[in-house]
This record gives structure tokens, C-alpha cells and sequence, in this order.
């Protein structure tokens, strides 16, 4: 069991992992400083996972976050994060899967509502979608299946940059394939899904990686089946049908994992990878110093924390008011958990802040959410 970190208001960051024996823990973090940082110990969950957890992305709210799990029986379940303090049990729409669950949690005003979107694959490996209404007596809804098999972890980003916001799924399909299907959402929270999935051509051989970049349009990274970075870059249709997708660039470096974003809209494109040297590496795509060239065929300068990094990387946005950094979990050999800091605003050699171990181990990613947004979490 461990203690809380001492801080004014709301800590920034809140991290949730597996342990070593499928137990549930969560930790979480506050900045003293831009460059240093306190974390408490790990707080056992009541609970257990056969997966890496997810806590999900989306609209933030300061010190709100939802976490979902597969159950060791293969069950869904998720609880609500808010007031410094998890909710009193677990709720469950039923189902199962054999594989981490993809969410993104908003608060939808005109249905004066927070929703929790939900992707997974089924034991049949075909995926399904189910929506969490906060509101309501019996707050999750049925599944709904969306058609597509795959064999990896699905990827679910949430943009809102128009009136007519939207889910983006992305999934690899079982011939290595790179699908996309996309769902506006309504005003009352509801999810009109495309009738078909879309893509660009290619195959990779890890989970795919999204992040919006504004203006309608979404970098896509993948991991080659040669073991290169590539990125393609999506623009919306303003009805959710009929998105476009350029040709595939290598960018620069290579990697064995599938590779770290957080995929929350954003004019600044950070990102993270595991070499296949296993050190942390970071790039930037829109800040000047950190490629050559420009798009589509810029290449990527990076920058390494050494390291021997042993699970894909888990991020999201850095100290509040910079855009330009990735807050970065990870495991290290032995399954230790370790926080990193990339700032994209830095030179390559001094953009890292330096590996903190956290204590404990994990045999699965940690997951990681920004859990305050505003100024009231700085240091003073």
C-alpha cells in the first residue's frame, strides 16, 4: 500500500497498472517544479485484470477519469475516478474480451452528461462498441457490433473540433491490414457509425497510433513490417463519411512496439517510440529543430532516454500550458515502472528529463491521464 503525494488542489497526473499478480493499482503524481516531479506509492484497486488497464482519453475535466478493465473472468468492467477518490464498486455492461479495451470518456453539455465510449474485442475477435450515460438509472447501454476482426487491442480518439464531433476507431486487421471507422456523435451523446471501414493501403505488424492535429485532419503513425516509423495523414469529411488518406512517409527511425501518443486534439505533434535498441526515444512533428525537410517527406530528428525500455509506451500532455510535452510511462527490464518527461521545447540532447522509477512492477503497459488541466495545479 502507499500515501498520496502532498498537494494543493488536484494532482496532475494519475496512473493505474496491473501488478505482478494481476491486482489493480493506481498512483498519482504532482509537479513541484517544470522539471521535477513527486509521485506517492502504488494503492491497491479492489479488484483484478488479465490486461494492461485503460484509463480513458477524451475532453478532460480536472480531477475526473474513468477506468476500464478486462476481468480476469474476461469481464468489462469500469469505475469512475472524481474528488480524489475512486467510486465505491465496479459497474459492467456485460460482455467479454480477450484483450485491452479502447474508451474515451467526454462531457456531452447539451445532454448535460459525461459518456464513456467503449471499444473491445470480443472472443470472436470481432469488435463491439457500447456508450456509458451518467445519467441514467441503468447507465450502459447494449452492444453493438461494428463489423472487423483484428488481433490487436483497438484504438478509439475522440475529436471535437467541429459541430459535429466524432469517434475515430482504428484497428489492425487479422492480414496486418490498417482499418478506420468513424462515428458522429449527436447531441444527445448517441453514435451514428459509418457503415463501412476505410483506410489507407498498407500493413503493420502493431496497434496503430492517432493523434489529431486541428483543422479537420489526424496524423496516423504505424510501425512497418520493416520495423520503420511511417506516418499518413487523415482528412475529415465534414459528414464522418468519406475521410481521405494521403501515401505512407518514413519518417525516421524504427521500432519493435507499437508506439506512444495520447490522441487528443492538438496543434503540436509529439511522439514517442521504443527503439529497437529498446531506449525511449521522442520527436516533435510540428516544432521547428526537430526534423528536415517538410511534409510530406521531413525526417524526423530524435531524441534518446537510454534506457531498456520493455513495453510500449503509455503518454499524455506534459505540465499544464505546454503543448509541446509528452508525460511518458513505461516498464524497464524486470518489469520496473518508470516516469519520463519529454519536452519537445528543448534541444534533442537535453529534451528528457531523466528516467524516475515509481517502484513496483508490471508484466502489462502502465496507463496515464492528465487529471488537472489548469493553472490551480502548478507550483506556486
Amino acid at each position: 500500500m502507499g500515501v498520496r503525494p502532498a498537494y494543493a488542489v488536484t494532482p496532475t497526473l494519475l496512473s493505474v497498472v496491473r501488478g505482478t499478480d494481476n491486482g489493480i493499482y493506481f498512483n498519482v503524481g504532482d509537479y513541484n517544479s517544470p522539471s521535477s516531479f513527486s509521485w506517492g506509492g502504488w494503492v491497491l484497486i479492489p479488484g483484478a485484470t488479465a490486461s494492461a488497464p485503460t484509463l480513458c482519453q477524451g475532453e478532460e475535466l480536472t480531477g475526473v477519469a474513468d477506468l476500464i478493465v478486462r476481468g480476469t473472468d474476461n469481464g468489462i468492467y469500469h469505475l469512475h475516478y472524481a474528488s480524489l477518490s475512486w467510486g465505491t464498486s465496479w459497474d459492467t455492461p456485460g460482455g467479454a474480451t480477450i484483450d485491452q479495451p479502447a474508451c474515451v470518456a467526454v462531457y456531452i453539455s447539451s445532454a448535460s452528461a459525461w459518456f464513456v465510449y467503449v471499444v473491445v474485442r470480443g472472443t470472436d475477435s470481432n469488435l463491439y462498441f457500447n456508450t456509458y450515460n451518467s445519467v441514467l438509472i441503468k447507465p450502459w447501454g447494449t452492444w453493438v457490433a461494428l463489423g472487423g476482426v483484428t488481433h490487436s487491442p483497438p484504438i478509439l480518439v475522440y475529436d471535437d473540433y467541429s459541430s459535429n464531433p466524432r469517434l475515430d476507431l482504428f484497428v489492425q486487421g487479422t492480414d496486418n491490414g490498417i482499418y478506420h471507422k468513424a462515428g458522429t456523435i449527436n447531441s444527445g451523446g448517441g453514435v451514428s457509425w459509418a457503415t463501412s471501414y476505410d483506410g489507407p493501403a498498407g500493413t503493420t505488424p502493431s496497434a496503430v497510433t492517432a493523434l489529431w492535429s486541428g483543422s479537420r485532419a489526424m496524423y496516423v503513425f504505424v510501425r512497418g513490417m520493416d520495423n520503420a516509423v511511417y506516418d499518413n495523414f487523415m482528412y475529415l469529411a465534414s459528414t464522418g463519411t468519406g475521410d481521405t488518406f494521403g501515401a505512407w512517409t518514413a519518417v525516421g527511425g524504427a521500432t519493435s512496439t507499437a508506439m506512444g501518443e495520447d490522441g487528443l486534439d492538438n496543434d503540436y505533434n509529439p511522439l514517442v517510440v521504443i527503439g529497437t535498441d529498446s531506449a525511449l526515444y521522442g520527436t516533435d512533428f510540428s516544432v521547428s529543430g526537430w526534423y528536415t525537410g517538410s511534409l510530406p517527406t521531413q525526417t524526423q530528428i530524435y531524441a534518446s532516454a537510454g534506457g531498456s525500455v520493455t513495453s510500449p509506451p503509455s503518454v499524455t500532455y506534459g505540465y499544464p500550458g505546454s503543448a509541446f510535452s509528452m508525460d511518458v510511462l513505461m516498464t524497464g527490464t524486470g518489469g520496473g515502472i518508470y516516469f519520463d518527461r519529454f519536452d519537445a521545447t528543448a534541444t534533442p540532447t537535453t529534451a528528457w528529463q531523466g528516467y524516475q522509477a515509481l517502484g513496483g512492477a508490471s508484466p502489462s503497459t502502465p496507463a496515464v491521464t492528465d487529471i488537472c488541466t489548469s493553472s490551480s495545479c502548478l507550483p506556486a
